[in-house]
């Protein structure tokens, strides 16, 4: 797999009966009779007849019939119980054709869980590819902002000017290894100057 992520079925189940109930249906109009999940057939049939009792129950629910919300609830149970195992099935499919995941997880009228990207740091600093000694510092964007920027090489008590720049980033030169720097940045927009950022440390090498 080359350290790729397989992708994932999202399982968030509506709360509304009704809504559970079309949820579940569509999954096994989907799933019945699809040459992906042959070896499920007799999961999907049951819980095609688990379904068609969780209806019935819900049905009498709505009656108020004493002891019909408490079945009803039985009722749901097993059918969420099946989709679980549906699932589990799905996703055994997808990791064995991760390459057609999408498709898989979309026929089975399932979900894929959306992958949450790491949110860019708001500073980071790392050495030049090219120039010995020079640190590159690049900060989170700020739209139409100006950006000024400090260094300091003696944990913080003094801080040295590094210029400003309309862009997000900028370098320091002449750095020596196994110098320990420390950087921060502020902003300003419009006339409103922002405060400092913290400041992170970076190890030249």
């Amino acid at each position: 797999m080359n350290g790729t992520k397989v992708p994932q079925i999202a399982l968030k189940l509506p709360k509304v009966i009704a809504l559970l109930i079309v949820f579940i249906q569509h999954v096994v109009q989907s799933m019945t009779n699809n040459p992906w999940f042959a070896s499920m057939a007799a999961l999907v049939a049951t819980t095609g007849t688990d379904l068609a009792a969780l209806i019935t129950a819900q049905a009498k629910a709505l009656t108020k019939a004493k002891g019909a919300a408490e079945a009803r609830n039985d009722a749901k149970k097993v059918v969420i119980d099946d989709l679980k195992l549906l699932k589990s099935g799905v996703q055994t499919v997808v990791n064995q054709n991760p390459g057609q995941a999408a498709t898989i997880i979309e026929s089975a009228g399932f979900f894929q869980k959306k992958v949450t990207l790491p949110s860019k740091p708001y500073l980071e600093a790392l050495m030049a590819p090219v120039t010995p000694g020079e640190v590159l510092v690049r900060a989170r964007a700020v739209k139409r902002a100006g950006y000024e920027w400090q260094y300091s090489l003696d944990g913080e008590k003094t801080w040295l000017a590094m210029g400003t720049t309309t862009v997000a980033n900028t370098s320091l030169l002449g750095m020596t290894a196994g110098t320990t720097v420390l950087f921060r940045f502020r902003t300003t927009v419009k006339k409103t100057t922002s405060d400092w950022s913290p400041a992170i440390s970076f190890f030249v090498t």
